[in-house]
């Protein structure tokens, strides 16, 4: 089976000092395969590299060396990911423009992935219950509310693989839930979703597999049911936070 996404010794260095001139490696020679249907959770402390190793997925951070395939297309020599691979970040307000109400940038998104579907902004608006929300803009809405618009943009883009840094980050655990349970009922065996997160309870829930990062490198990977397998110091203690 061909993975939707693969990572073959990828390694990303950050320049750092006064004058840039030294070199933070971030991500140091990771292999990764995402197949079709796969739920894959990238969890590991802060600074591990996780969301150095996600941009560098999609092509928005330059890579030493090393190869990446996403949907068949290496991102950073096509200049941008491929259309049917969406990053969601962390930062909803930053992912929204601010001076478009919700309506005109959900159709601004379904003007490109699904042009001549007439319905397709209500439906989206509808199936993240902010009907009531449409003419509102970005700086009216809750912390939540944004997270959904973004998700219901990334609902119109209807991507193989979604790419989520951070999805939950500020949200309660209610909010939590809900925003995870939501973004994963479209979810089925032709798609595949990694996601990063801090919040391994959440990763546990919703993921089909685990993957452990720490100080750059991938340090275990396991199915979700038998993460109780990992070894190395690094995934142990995250563990033992449950």
């Amino acid at each position: 089976m061909t993975p939707l996404l693969a990572l073959d010794g990828l390694v990303v260095e950050h320049r750092a000092g006064f004058f840039q001139e030294a070199r933070t490696r971030a991500v140091d020679g990771v292999d990764l395969r995402v197949f079709a249907g796969e739920i894959v959770a990238i969890v590991g402390a802060s600074g591990c590299g996780k969301t150095t190793l996600l941009r560098a997925a999609c092509g928005f951070l330059p890579r030493l060396c090393g190869r990446v395939s996403l949907l068949g297309v290496d991102p950073e020599e096509a200049r941008r990911p491929p259309p049917r691979a969406q990053l969601l970040v962390q930062d909803a307000a930053a992912a929204l423009h601010p001076g478009l109400r919700v309506r005109e940038a959900l159709f601004e998104a379904a003007r490109v992935h699904r042009p001549g579907e007439r319905d397709a902004v209500a439906n989206a608006l509808q199936w993240v219950g902010l009907e009531h929300r449409r003419s509102a803009y970005p700086s009216e809405l809750s912390g939540g509310e944004r997270r959904r618009v973004t998700l219901a943009c990334l609902w119109l883009a209807d991507p193989l693989v979604t790419l989520l840094d951070e999805p939950t980050a500020g949200l309660d655990a209610p909010r939590r839930a809900e925003f995870i349970d939501l973004l994963l009922s479209r979810h089925d065996a032709s798609r595949a979703v990694v996601m990063v997160t801090h919040d391994l309870i959440a990763a546990l829930h919703a993921c089909t597999r685990v993957v452990f990062m720490h100080a750059g490198r991938v340090v275990a990977d396991h199915a979700a049911a038998e993460v109780e397998n990992a070894t190395h110091p690094a995934a142990r203690r995250l563990l033992e936070t449950l």
